[in-house]
């Protein structure tokens, strides 16, 4: 799930952390037989660091297995502000096809006690490299910058408006467009492989709080991405339900309209399960 709450996200990884380690395991399955999955560890290795790993595979209807590694590291430069940094790499399949790149983030949080809200700006910047046997492992490079601003009304409504754009999208023509997941350069609302060039996406996201019943959020979304074989709406619905200790469940629907092919409209579904440790 793109959204993230990132007021308690900064609560969460603030200096005040220190030794805290976190795990989370997710999974995605739906049309045309398609499966991810992936693991991710982090931990405080210091009192303003946070760093991790994560470990995915991606699977598609007709091809084999695509591993992914990622190595998220965070600086907290005080307690409203963020920088990230998270390398990618994906490892050489059968047929000659790798990618690697890397991500840059800078968030800052906000708060606006007399009115009870916050506001969460996150601007980010990306490049990958990816090598893709279908053109004769001819490279395929790419830049994206995204924007992020999330408001947060009184810890019960949230808002996130993401906008982002890829710079240099014309990559050769070809059956293979993509090898690596367009999620390492951008944040679409979608769980599908989008094996297409992407141009630029536009999203809305919003979720309400349902404490103090129950410790839950109920989400949705949706998003805007245009490419060059086909356009995109993609809608997201979903459950946060959070445990003793910041544990948390999460499980969420995603519904693909492809508006260049019609009758090729997908159905995703994502369940996600975060462990903190002390």
């Amino acid at each position: 799930m793109r959204f993230a709450l990132s007021a308690a996200f900064f609560l969460f990884l603030t200096p005040a952390g220190y030794a805290a380690k976190w795990g989370e395991a997710d999974l995605w399955t739906g049309s045309n037989n398609f499966l991810r999955s992936d693991i991710s560890f982090l931990a405080n290795i210091s009192t303003r660091c946070v760093s991790g790993i994560n470990v995915s595979f991606y699977k598609i209807e007709g091809k084999d297995k695509v591993y992914s590694f990622r190595l998220p590291f965070n600086v907290f430069l005080g307690r409203s502000s963020m920088l990230t940094v998270k390398p990618f790499y994906y490892p050489k399949d059968g047929k000659g096809s790798y990618a690697y790149g890397s991500r840059a983030s800078f968030s800052y949080l906000y708060h606006n006690e007399p009115k009870e809200s916050s506001t969460s700006l996150n601007f980010s910047a990306a490049f990958e490299k990816q090598k893709l046997s279908e053109y004769g492992k001819e490279s395929a490079d790419n830049k994206s910058v995204e924007f992020q601003l999330e408001e947060n009304f009184y810890d019960e409504f949230f808002i996130l408006f993401t906008a982002s754009s890829l710079l240099n999208p014309e990559n050769p023509a070809g059956l293979q467009k993509r090898y690596a997941e367009i999620s390492d350069l951008i944040s679409p609302n979608a769980f599908a492989f989008i094996n297409d060039t992407v141009y630029n996406n536009f999203g809305l996201q919003f979720a309400r709080s349902l404490k103090p019943d129950y410790d839950s959020y109920v989400y949705a979304g949706a998003d805007r991405m245009n490419c060059r074989s086909s356009d995109y709406n993609s809608y997201v619905f979903g459950l946060r339900v959070n445990f003793i200790e910041k544990n948390f469940f999460n499980f969420s629907y995603n519904y693909l309209d492809s508006k260049n092919n019609k009758g090729k409209d997908r159905s995703y579904y994502k369940i996600s399960l975060g462990v903190f440790f002390k």
